[in-house]
This record gives C-alpha cells, structure tokens and sequence, in this order.
C-alpha cells in the first residue's frame, strides 16, 4: 500500500474543521481562501506538510512541502508576514498569540501570554541543552494543553487532571511514545483547542521513515476520517496515489539535475575568469 499523508485541523466548533488522507479531503465552515488553496493544490494533500489556523479560523498558514511554498490567508499579522519567507513552522495559540519557527537553525520569533507555556518554555530552556537549537515548532491547545516539537525526541504538557488521569486518551498517547523512546512528533500534529479529548498526532520513529498515527476526533470528524481511509484503500485509489508518487519522484529529479546543472555553469564561469585573470 502505497505510503499517504494525513491531516486534521480543528476550527472553533465541532462543526468547522478538516481531515484530509491521500489525495483526498473534507472539510466543513472553513475560510473559502484556505478551501480555494486547497482545492487548486497549493496545498495539495499528499504534500501539504502542515497547516495552522487562528482560534477563530480567520486566518491560517501552511507549508506545501514539495514546492517549498508558504500559503497563507489574506490578512495575516504584519509580524507573521514579515517571517514567513523563512518559517519552519506557524503555530497560533489564544487571542494574538503566535509561535514562528525559522529555518535557520536556534530562531525562532512569536509573541506568548499563555502562562503554561511561558513557564514550561523558560524550564526547559535551561533544562535542555541546546533547546532553541532543537525546537522545531509549539502546538498549543485547550488549557495548559501543548507540545514542544523537537529534532530528537518531544515534550508534552499536559493540564494538572490530564495528569492524574492515566485512561484520558491523549494522556494514555502521550505515555505510549515517551515509553517507547526513540520517537519524535511531526508538526502536522495538531491539538484541539475547545476540547482536550481531541486531537491528531503523527509520530515518527527517528533515523527511519516510520510513521505511526494516533487520534481521537469529535463524531463527525472521525466519521468523515474514516470515509477518507475507506477511500483510498481501494484499488482505484491506490493505483492513482502510485501514479502520483511516481510524478512527484520525477518532478523533484528534475529539479534536483536543474539545481546541478545550475551550479555547474556557475563553477564554469568561475573557471573562465580565473583563467581570464591569469
């Protein structure tokens, strides 16, 4: 079976989210510029490698991981907008709260008043060495509720009853992969923000490429997940999403060969002038 990206982004409500697994998608009250993105495949699924959206769903980001490209909605914040050329990652957390990640290697840029992550976040600045270095991305979602995504391993904070509760479901996740060790979480994970029964999260087993998934959705997103799994599951879909990845495959060949052919003519150029100046 061939191997398929999956994505669950959650809205203010039950009735306004997005699940997305291969090629396809549903989604219900979301921005119509994210929907148009999504549909003239500026974020197409099988490459989208994350999308972030506002508490009120007004305004959101995502990273097309093929092409490199950042999307975003017409009226993002100026600070947001200023970094985004370079971002890593774009997450969002209550009122004007906001978390940029920057390719360059220890940046980051973000504006924060949710305590916990203040606290959690000033801890393990201390605490973990060379932490800014190795902070991919914070995902914030309902309460005291966030993660920290790191190059190796993750960090997860929990509020003080998710604590105490061992069969809570994200709690029970949580112990699952500090457990087993050698895990880290993508930032295509994503937390509910109204309820801390929710959430998607994708974790993948460092130094491979193993993914394993785990999530428990509201009723009607899980529903509209599992019509999407059915899916592509199925010969037709299957044969499609071969098809595609083996486009994708070339595409990225020729880029890579025209990236070569690029630095050749410069070293070329370089040899001429030098042998001009001799």
């Amino acid at each position: 079976m061939v191997a398929v990206n999956a994505l669950a982004i959650f809205g203010p409500s039950p009735e306004s989210y997005m699940v997305s697994c291969g090629r396809c998608f549903s989604y219900r009250n979301i921005p119509q510029s994210l929907a148009d993105t999504i549909q003239n495949g500026g974020l197409s699924m099988m490459s989208t490698a994350w999308i972030s959206v506002t508490r009120n769903m007004q305004d959101w980001v995502g990273l097309n991981d093929a092409t490199g490209e950042r999307h975003y909605s017409d009226n993002i914040a100026p600070e947001i907008l200023k970094q985004l050329a370079n971002a890593e990652h774009v997450s969002f957390g209550d009122a004007n709260e906001y978390i940029v990640n920057l390719e360059s290697v220890g940046a980051w840029y973000g504006n924060i008043d949710n305590p916990a992550v203040l606290e959690s976040l000033a801890s393990l600045r201390k605490q973990v060495p060379d932490f800014d270095a190795r902070l991919e991305g914070i995902i914030i979602g309902h309460g005291k509720n966030h993660f920290y995504a790191l190059t190796h391993g993750f960090v997860f904070h929990l509020d003080d009853e998710l604590e105490r509760d061992p069969r809570h479901p994200l709690t029970k996740v949580v112990r699952e992969f500090q457990s087993a060790g050698s895990w880290r979480i993508l930032k295509s994970s994503t937390l509910c923000p109204w309820d801390p029964r929710y959430f998607f999260l994708n974790f993948q087993e460092e130094g491979s490429t193993v993914i394993q998934r785990r999530w428990n959705l509201p009723p009607e997103m899980e529903q509209k997940m599992q019509e999407l799994r059915d899916l592509v599951e199925t010969p037709e879909e299957q044969r499609a999403l071969l098809a595609h990845e083996q486009m994708q495959m070339a595409y990225l060949e020729q880029i890579q060969m025209a990236a070569i052919s690029q630095a050749n003519a410069v070293m070329e150029g370089m040899d001429a002038m030098q042998s001009a100046i001799w």
